[in-house]
């Protein structure tokens, strides 16, 4: 996807981005609306840090009539050298790469599947500030998404004045919509001495047996 076709698209994915940032139910790091006088320090941007969603976000695509859209959402903020997240002054690019399957051969490469560009203008409507501070929410629609591709490869790109930034490469193992209306979330204590056993997810009961009927 290049930063034309962003833009083409621009109402539709900036409003799924703040739904995702406003929801009750979002996971990302919930932000809040910019105070009318608060304005986002700005600096030299020395390191890049997204958080992403390991699932699928599927969202209403409003400008094609609510039809369901796949895509990859994150919480990306920008740090100076201090460490403090600032306002950016330049664009992002995101790659996205199929990722190796865990044990593969480490000279394996990733291959590329998608790239978005996103101009520094559209970047900055969707700045807003949370518990850790400023920072992007991000809904990246992916156009080119299978069922099947279940592990991925992100690494963004801030391009400004000098040399580009970097975040670390983030492996993602993607959960989809449907596994995500197969299983349900409990929530108990754990009885004494299961130690670090893992409770949390758990597949739903069978359905009990119906009678049947003389």
């Amino acid at each position: 996807m290049t930063a034309k076709t962003w833009m083409s698209a621009a109402k539709s994915i900036l409003g799924m981005a703040a739904c995702l940032c406003a929801g009750a139910g979002c996971v990302l790091t919930e932000s809040v609306q910019r105070p009318p006088q608060e304005t986002a320090p700005t600096g030299s941007v020395a390191q890049v840090l997204a958080t992403w969603e390991n699932k699928v976000v599927m969202t209403p695509d409003i400008v094609n009539g609510g039809a369901p859209m796949p895509g990859l959402a994150c919480r990306m903020y920008l740090l100076e050298p201090s460490g403090r997240p600032i306002q950016g002054e330049g664009s992002i690019m995101v790659d996205l790469r199929e990722a190796p399957a865990p044990g593969a051969d480490a000279q394996t490469q990733t291959k590329l599947i998608e790239r978005w560009e996103i101009p520094h203008d559209a970047l900055q409507r969707l700045l807003s500030r949370d518990q850790i501070g400023w920072g992007y929410t991000l809904y990246l629609p992916w156009g080119t998404y299978r069922p099947e591709i279940r592990r991925v490869q992100l690494q963004i790109r801030y391009l400004d004045k000098g040399l580009p930034q970097f975040s670390p490469p983030t492996v993602v193992t993607l959960r989809n919509a449907r596994e995500d209306n197969q299983v349900t979330t409990t929530s108990f204590q754990a009885p004494a001495g299961a130690g670090s056993r893992n409770f949390g997810v758990q597949a739903p009961p069978p359905a009990p047996p119906q009678p049947t009927r003389p």
